[in-house]
């Protein structure tokens, strides 16, 4: 087996190749950490059936093909990799979906503070790694993620940052936001729904998330006043009457057999008086997923009353995380 592989890079970052050992941190397609040879905080992707061990034990591995340079650096890689890892990582699907939102989030935020919607990968994972050092993640403490982890949350995690690194399919549908199963326990008591811009929920999503949370043997929700099965699913009364849900939910815009649209008061000066009064409704997260034990939000763009009352999206997430 050669061992063409890519060590230098150019002026703009991207990997020139060249015959040289390997330098890096090397892992594989199961999220596993093969090896880490000195020189450098790359990270590169081996691809399957290309590497055997190495008997003269310089490296542990020989390559057959130049391993895939990933737009990352090794401290960004672990930290992302360990933060999220703590958020859902019972699965791959569900470390893709929240890593995808982190990385969204970055995307969106850059839009609506920058216009500036065309950052490289690598420019992603910086700001992704940024904020999840900040409220956007409730994991604590946060912490990088250790090479020789291999438990299977640990691989999951690291996979799953391959996945969205490489560009795959966003398992989240395009979300941003991301709840768990406080959401469940609070129901139209959440932030989300009284504070912070409102949702809009189809009874499919709501019943697969519900689906998705921990109960105990007696049926009762792992979490907050554990409540059975029966009593959270009815706190979103899908079916009813607007004005008989609207004594229980005053916000409530629109309920439906299978949708129900939760707003929140969106205000502004008066002109005459200069005093502050609710000149609309609006409703700024839309569930777009449930996977794992977390349900997801996009920014819900498309809503009538958004662009209507020209919410100003810079205050979507209440604060400005990078």
């Amino acid at each position: 087996m050669s061992t063409i592989i890519v060590c230098s890079k150019d002026l703009i970052g991207e990997p020139k190749l060249k015959v040289n050992p390997l330098c890096g941190y090397i892992y594989n397609n199961d999220g596993m950490f093969l090896e880490h040879i000195p020189g450098s905080e790359d990270v590169y992707l081996a691809k399957p059936n290309t590497y055997t061990l190495n008997q003269k034990k310089t490296t542990k591995y020989l390559y057959s093909e130049t391993p895939r340079y990933l737009q990352i650096s090794h401290s960004d890689f672990t930290y992302i990799s360990g933060v999220l890892s703590h958020e859902d990582s019972s699965s791959f699907e569900a470390a893709a979906a929240v890593t995808q939102t982190t990385f969204n989030a970055v995307a969106f935020l850059k839009k609506i503070n920058d216009k500036q919607a065309n950052l490289t990968v690598k420019q992603q994972a910086k700001y992704a790694s940024a904020i999840l050092k900040t409220s956007f993640s409730s994991v604590f403490p946060k912490k990088s993620l250790d090479d020789k982890s291999i438990t299977n949350e640990a691989k999951n995690a690291r996979k799953a940052l391959i996945h969205v690194l490489l560009g795959n399919r966003d398992y989240s549908n395009g979300a941003v936001r991301w709840d768990g199963i406080d959401f469940a326990d609070k129901g139209p008591e959440h932030i989300k729904v009284k504070r912070e811009g409102g949702i809009s929920l189809t009874k499919q999503l709501w019943r697969q998330f519900v689906d998705c949370c921990d109960f105990s043997t007696k049926g009762q929700l792992k979490y907050g006043k554990k409540e059975t099965k029966e009593v959270i699913l009815a706190k979103f009364p899908f079916g009813k009457n607007l004005g008989e849900v609207k004594k229980k939910i005053p916000n409530t815009q629109m309920v439906t057999r299978d949708l129900i649209e939760i707003g929140n008061p969106l205000k502004k000066k008066d002109k005459k008086t200069g005093k502050d009064i609710i000149a609309g409704y609006i409703i700024l997260n839309k569930a777009v997923a449930v996977v794992g034990k977390q349900i997801y939000w996009a920014p819900y763009e498309d809503y009538q009353n958004n662009k209507t009352l020209k919410y100003n999206w810079k205050w979507y997430f209440g604060k400005s995380f990078i």
